[in-house]
């Protein structure tokens, strides 16, 4: 029997949610869950000497509804000088395709073309730091060519107007890329780049 996706979704984020607990409780946090904070309620608030942090859990992709509350939720908090975090976890996928060095390779096409808007609008400097968390969902071999659709996550550093360099910036997205098969495996072009930026406006 395969359990799916949308039965499993709602226990991995309580594991999820459990996991950061202990692990804050183990840093000498107050650790409640499901807080009330003003007109929002917050998966994780943790809160040792002067430091208060409200955590929200992301998994699986949000709707509209859900990134407009996050955000409103995010400007509440703030002026309560609270730190506000996302964390984005999603269930573990089941390999069922792997190319040998596939994030250098798409490490190196982001290096040398351009990135993609939703990214450089953000700052005038962003440096690649890499690609991980790579996930094939499939792959079609037609008239000599690979095509192959998946997820991974691209790293980048930011920098600000203020000179300041933040690195390891995270961003989830999804591919349909083409390598021509006669040769080494290399990418030809992307004929689908999705950005997910939701982690850098909460940040």
């Amino acid at each position: 029997m395969e359990i799916k996706t949308q039965y499993l979704q709602p226990y991995f984020e309580k594991i999820v949610l459990d996991q950061i607990s202990e692990e804050y409780r183990q840093k000498g946090y107050k650790v409640y869950t499901e807080k009330q904070i003003g007109a929002f309620r917050a998966d994780l608030f943790a809160e040792k000497d002067n430091e208060a942090l409200i955590i929200e859990i992301k998994t699986g992709k949000m709707n509209p509804e859900r990134k407009d509350y996050l955000k409103n939720f995010a400007n509440y908090v703030r002026k309560l000088n609270y730190k506000f975090l996302v964390v984005f976890a999603n269930p573990p996928k089941e390999k069922r395709f792997e190319i040998e060095n596939l994030p250098n390779l798409l490490t190196d096409y982001f290096v040398e073309n351009s990135l993609p808007a939703e990214i450089t609008n953000i700052s005038n400097y962003k440096k690649v730091d890499g690609v991980t968390d790579i996930d094939i969902d499939a792959i079609s071999i037609q008239k000599g060519f690979i095509s192959l659709v998946g997820t991974g996550v691209l790293r980048v550093e930011i920098g600000f107007q203020d000179y300041s360099i933040k690195d390891g910036i995270s961003f989830d997205f999804e591919l349909d890329l083409v390598s021509d098969q006669h040769k080494n495996f290399k990418i030809d072009s992307l004929k689908k780049l999705q950005i997910d930026i939701s982690s850098y406006l909460y940040q």
